[in-house]
């Protein structure tokens, strides 16, 4: 390999399997073959381990107890002087923590970390950590600008939104055969909403809205995609409003799922940064409600490409929703201007976007 390409060591330190990890694996292995070297460095408990081996991704297994864990830190350490590493890039907050720790950039290694989620920073160690790394994605301008902020100066921040496989919605079934498969009448019009179940994905929003719009349309049915610990809360709260509902689980391929929606709704109150399912969603051609928070803005224009809502507005949510299903000139216009728009956030760009990040960085 050519000594003027980085060798580059992705680490993620979650056990679990959702949009961060997804944006991991396929940034690595997309990176790999515009022929960077790449190693990852994963939970040993981790879906992602298991899921990079299968794409033949060189892997190396830790068992992270948190960011101030000098063993996890002495190890990259070890790996990085082991494999002549050039370039780390932590894609959680917690493996940027430990690459502080290890001291790695005193040894003229580029540190890179990426910020996913528009929560604020509030502890000086978490500020510390962003403001010693070499260079810091943020997934969006409004998660930019938080860090710029707390310190972080901007000739140090770059922008790359996250991607989405567009491929998995080039041919789709169609729509009345999805809803007949789920079991839902073709008469049904059908709310989705895809992603975690936790609280600050503002489903409590959203079930409050769905009880408005059941007055005008009550033959109604909401889907929800996604595992998390809100799941039992919301199916007590969905008897209690007995509004009819499909609990799918963990999906996945959630493609297919999309085209059975009339409507597709991000109801979340806090914590996005750019939400890969809005995305999929215009890549799928079905009409986007969103609450309008983090990075939302900058995919989908608020009347051009989805209607945009204040968080937290059930209300507002609701005309929204009954906007979309009433006026289908209207949602046929945004869900042609959305597809068109969603094609820039595709991986196959988003891995372009970091491969030159890479050489910059490592030829600074």
């Amino acid at each position: 390999m050519s000594q003027d390409t980085p060798t580059i060591l992705h680490i993620n330190t979650e056990r679990g399997f959702r949009g961060g990890e997804i944006q991991t694996l396929e940034i690595a292995r997309r990176v790999r073959e515009l022929g960077f070297p790449t190693i990852m460095l994963c939970h040993r408990e981790g879906q992602l381990l298991e899921k990079a081996k299968k794409e033949n991704i060189h892997t190396i297994e830790f068992n992270p107890k948190g960011e101030l864990d000098i063993f996890s830190a002495l190890k990259l350490r070890k790996i990085v002087k082991e494999f002549s590493v050039n370039i780390v890039h932590c894609h959680t907050s917690q493996a940027l923590g430990i690459a502080y720790l290890s001291a790695i950039r005193n040894k003229g290694v580029k540190v890179i970390g990426t910020r996913r989620v528009s929560f604020l920073l509030h502890s000086k160690w978490s500020i510390k950590k962003y403001l010693a790394a070499s260079k810091i994605i943020a997934v969006s301008e409004s998660i930019a600008k938080s860090l710029n902020e707390k310190g972080v100066h901007a000739e140090k921040l770059a922008i790359i939104h996250s991607g989405f496989d567009i491929s998995k919605f080039r041919k789709l079934l169609d729509p009345q055969v999805i809803k007949e498969r789920l079991g839902v009448s073709r008469n049904f019009p059908v709310i989705g909403v895809v992603g975690a179940l936790a609280h600050h994905k503002g489903h409590k929003t959203f079930l409050k809205a769905l009880s408005r719009v059941w007055i005008s349309f009550p033959n109604l049915i909401a889907i929800f995609v996604g595992e998390g610990p809100a799941k039992e809360d919301l199916e007590k709260s969905v008897a209690s409003k007995a509004i009819p509902a499909l609990f799918l689980g963990f999906v996945e391929n959630v493609a297919p799922i999309y085209k059975s929606f009339d409507v597709f709704v991000l109801p979340s109150v806090s914590g996005e940064g750019s939400p890969a399912v809005i995305k999929e969603a215009a890549a799928a051609e079905v009409p986007v409600v969103a609450t309008n928070i983090g990075g939302v803005e900058e995919i989908l224009r608020n009347g051009t490409e989805a209607i945009l809502v204040p968080p937290s507005d059930p209300a507002r949510l609701s005309n929204a929703i009954m906007t979309i299903l009433n006026d289908r000139d209207f949602s046929f216009s945004l869900v042609k201007e959305a597809k068109k728009r969603v094609e820039q956030f595709t991986f196959e760009k988003v891995a372009e976007g970091h491969a030159k990040l890479y050489l910059e960085v490592f030829k600074r």
